[in-house]
């Protein structure tokens, strides 16, 4: 498991994939978990991420599997397309995406205004009714999405470059003002490189947005700030002075300070991949590669 959203702490999702049986969905109602069949697909998906507004709008995204016989080569090719399922409430049910690669990251806005991201330069919107791709040049792996409002949305996707001295990797930020999607920021990683001033990943309070891996950041309307170097890859927030965040170990934040909770440590193989919080109860998923690891805090 690899990915957890809740609307509140007695309602709780996470979701993930294994090479042996496929995407899971497990579903927390405040005393057990439960598994979420997907058997009802026609194409059993692998998931990598989910998202909502409430209880009734949660998306989940991912990719199914299929095969393309090559006629001229004569052999057969395993292709990965974009997959994502929609809950209202009551039931849960696919939405039909053409044209894209698997997706990593979705962010719902609102009922009616939706993305979801992913290789290949996979980019999609969601109207609430229908799906459609958006063009952003490029062979970007987009990985994470964050917005403050439907006019102010980020994009982090990455690509491999070739400049001298040597081969590197670019990150690259975009922002959609209302209209266009805009390439605004980049970073690039290689040997010798000067320290990033943003990361990876992107996440947002409503009112705020952050990048995290390395450290995390706050963006302020002129710059990157950067509040601390742990070593994170999500975070959550419940005030200001409450949040959370995860990658090699575990990190709550009082308002001042950012604190290591040292006993849940990640060992050889293990990483914390996502948490979630309330005001009252915390959540936390990994995976040491071969089984799923899950934290409940009160």
């Amino acid at each position: 498991m690899q990915s957890i959203w809740g609307s509140s702490s007695k309602d709780v999702y996470i979701c993930g994939y294994n090479d042996a049986s496929g995407g899971k969905l497990y579903h927390f109602d405040g005393s057990v978990w439960r598994e979420i069949r997907l058997d009802f697909l026609q194409h059993p998906p692998q998931l990598d991420h989910l998202h909502g507004t409430s209880k009734s709008d949660i998306w989940a995204v991912g990719y199914t599997l299929s095969g393309i016989y090559d006629s001229v080569a004569g052999t057969w090719k395993i292709v990965d397309s974009s997959f994502a399922m929609h809950y209202n409430g009551s039931e849960w049910q696919e939405y039909k995406i053409v044209g894209g690669r698997e997706l990593t990251n979705v962010l719902a806005i609102s009922q009616t205004d939706v993305w979801a991201c992913g290789v290949a330069s996979s980019l999609f919107h969601f109207n609430g009714t229908n799906w459609t791709q958006v063009s952003i040049p490029g062979n970007y792996l987009f990985t994470s999405l964050a917005a403050t409002s439907p006019s102010d949305v980020y994009l982090v996707g990455n690509q491999s470059e070739s400049t001298l001295p040597m081969d590197s990797t670019g990150y690259y930020l975009f922002h959609k003002d209302g209209m266009n999607w805009t390439k605004v920021d980049s970073v690039m990683e290689h040997p010798g490189a000067p320290p990033p001033h943003f990361g990876r990943g992107l996440w947002s309070t409503g009112s705020s947005v952050y990048s995290l891996s390395p450290g995390v950041f706050r963006k302020t309307s002129t710059a990157w700030v950067q509040l601390s170097d742990i070593p994170v890859g999500h975070m959550y927030q419940v005030t200001p002075s409450k949040m959370i965040a995860v990658g090699k170990s575990v990190y709550q934040f009082d308002g001042s300070n950012w604190t290591e909770l040292t006993q849940f440590a990640a060992g050889p193989g293990m990483v914390w991949f996502d948490c979630f919080a309330d005001s009252s109860e915390a959540f936390v998923v990994g995976s040491n590669n071969s089984f799923t690891v899950m934290l409940h805090g009160m």
